[in-house]
């Protein structure tokens, strides 16, 4: 059957092609964060070759003196990137472009897995192109330079196209429940506002795609997914929930962060969503309301359910909803309201669908209207990326080296909102020696330094007093001689220890903290669990007892 789809996932790859044409520059366009998204690859790239995974504490950052934005900081693009960077040998630059054209190919063809599955072929693949042809995606990549919310976008198709397998079967396939659980994962360390920002649309749309199928039934098949998604991602989401009481995340509300400052009147919305795809919403709302008999029962409650999250979407985003978000502070999380454009994109682009039910007089004219819409998502893609054209700039590897990012003190974040709490005035140079003795008499001599342990040899001549150049966060502890000693913390968040006369061996290391070391294991266990379940989809006695979909395109 996938022969038949061949020219589809043409189509496909030829709109991802259009999309992501400005990766073709020798350089990649200067937008709000490019310096900050190319040091965090970078860095995570210097500790994966180092061996170092889980990844957390950024060794180089702050001056060298270091950061945990790793613990806290999605990993999903900055894994693949630095996949790209060690095992292809890329630079920087062009491990970050091949990312990018991956997850754009990703989101059309996880669309039009998803979008099929409720409006044909010919209708998922309207659906799929307009999605991948999208204008805030265009905005998200090259002028934001926002690449995990990207991510997010490119990988939250196969999850929706997961839920609708669960709620069209009548018994759970181990493939369904493997394609639930890996998109669910992958989501999951994508970004961390789009599953909040998503997590409704799931629940919304299963409980309008199952009702009718039996919901209660299919709800409960659901749950191994689930619990398969929890276990894997318990790595990173056990410490992000658990750890962020340690660092200073309250900046994340403040100034230009502020919710309340980045509402978008109607004209600044549309210069974002641009014209067609208010057409699209009119269109697909005077179709759903005309031909409603012509669609199935399932669709038409999922596409009732999602034009009205769309209209309450697009209302949270202009200056009429400043009471609501006013009166809901938890909201202020997601700084900056028009980050709804990339759940209202989703929602637009699939309503487009629903013109797949209009009755047409033949073959043709179904043709026109499927490479017409294609085409104006071209030509409308084309025209905005020429209206919002950035400068392109290029920031070779040397200027990425560890050295080079330390002495720089190259930010990867707006206001280091990920510092530890008990980092009250930042060191104003950076890191020189590690280990720094109060008395100059000491000799300190290095027997080892890396992203995870610096240990010393110390011969000191009289009692001293030793500093730590390293900002304090749980994880990191002192051993002199083998026996950990606690030290003091000063108010630049350094740790201090006294030493006695005599001979030391000193070791600082950064260890797993009880909740880390719960993750990890969590995370082996579902990743053994999800390998199991592998095996047996493939396996050919199983295939006996689980039946490949005769529906399934792929």
């Amino acid at each position: 059957m996938l022969n038949k789809l061949r020219p589809e996932y043409a189509l496909l790859l030829a709109c991802s092609l259009v999309a992501s044409h400005p990766l073709l520059h020798t350089g990649f366009s200067q937008g709000h964060d490019l310096i900050l998204e190319f040091t965090r690859v970078a860095e995570y790239s210097h500790l994966l070759n180092a061996g170092v995974f889980p990844v957390r504490w950024g060794a180089d950052l702050e001056g060298g003196y270091g950061y945990p934005i790793y613990n806290f900081f999605p990993p999903l693009f900055m894994l693949i990137s630095s996949i790209f960077i060690i095992a292809g040998n890329l630079t920087v630059l062009l491990a970050i472009k091949s990312t990018i054209f991956l997850l754009t190919v990703a989101a059309g063809v996880g669309m039009y897995w998803f979008a099929r599955e409720h409006f044909g072929k010919k209708g998922g693949l309207l659906v799929a192109c307009l999605y991948v042809l999208a204008p805030y995606h265009f905005i998200d990549v090259f002028n934001r330079n926002a690449f995990s919310e990207f991510t997010a976008l490119a990988i939250v198709p196969s999850v929706f196209y997961g839920l609708a397998r669960v709620a069209k079967e009548d018994e759970l396939k181990l493939s369904t429940a493997i394609i639930l659980t890996v998109g669910s994962s992958l989501f999951v360390l994508s970004h961390n506002l789009s599953v909040a920002m998503y997590a409704p649309l799931f629940f919304v749309y299963f409980i309008a795609a199952a009702t009718t199928t039996g919901l209660w039934r299919k709800i409960g098949r659901v749950s191994l997914p689930l619990a398969l998604t929890f276990a894997l991602t318990s790595f990173y989401t056990l410490p992000l929930l658990s750890e962020s009481q340690f660092v200073q995340a309250w900046m994340l509300s403040m100034g230009k962060f502020n919710v309340l400052e980045n509402l978008l009147s109607v004209g600044q919305l549309t210069a974002r969503i641009t014209v067609l795809f208010w057409l699209l919403i009119i269109m697909s709302v005077a179709a759903l309301m005309i031909w409603r008999r012509n669609i199935p029962g399932p669709t038409f409650s999922v596409l009732c359910a999602f034009e009205i999250l769309l209209l309450l979407t697009l209302f949270m985003v202009t200056p009429a909803s400043r009471l609501v978000w006013f009166q809901m502070e938890f909201l202020k999380w997601l700084q900056f309201p028009w980050r709804l454009l990339s759940p209202a994109t989703f929602l637009i682009c699939f309503a487009a669908g629903t013109l797949a039910y209009v009755p047409l007089p033949n073959e043709r004219v179904k043709n026109v209207l499927l490479y017409g819409g294609i085409v104006l998502g071209i030509i409308t893609l084309l025209t905005f990326s020429v209206v919002n054209r950035g400068t392109f700039t290029s920031i070779p590897d040397q200027d990425l080296a560890p050295e080079k990012i330390r002495e720089g003190w190259f930010q990867t974040t707006v206001f280091s909102e990920y510092l530890p709490i008990w980092v009250k005035v930042k060191p104003s140079a950076p890191v020189g020696h590690r280990l720094t003795p109060s008395r100059a008499d000491i000799e300190v001599n290095k027997i080892e330094e890396s992203p995870h342990r610096y240990a010393y040899k110390i011969a000191a001549s009289g009692e001293t007093l030793l500093t730590a150049n390293l900002f304090y966060f749980p994880g990191w502890k002192v051993y002199v001689n083998g026996e950990e000693v606690k030290p003091n913390v000063s108010e630049q968040g350094l740790m201090r220890f006294y030493l006695p006369k005599g001979q030391f061996l000193v070791d600082l290391k950064f260890e797993n903290t009880p909740v880390r070391a719960v993750g990890n294991s969590l995370s082996i266990l579902g990743l053994l669990l999800l390998s199991i379940l592998i095996f047996l989809a493939i396996s050919p006695s199983r295939r006996q007892h689980f039946p490949k979909n005769q529906d399934s395109d792929k």
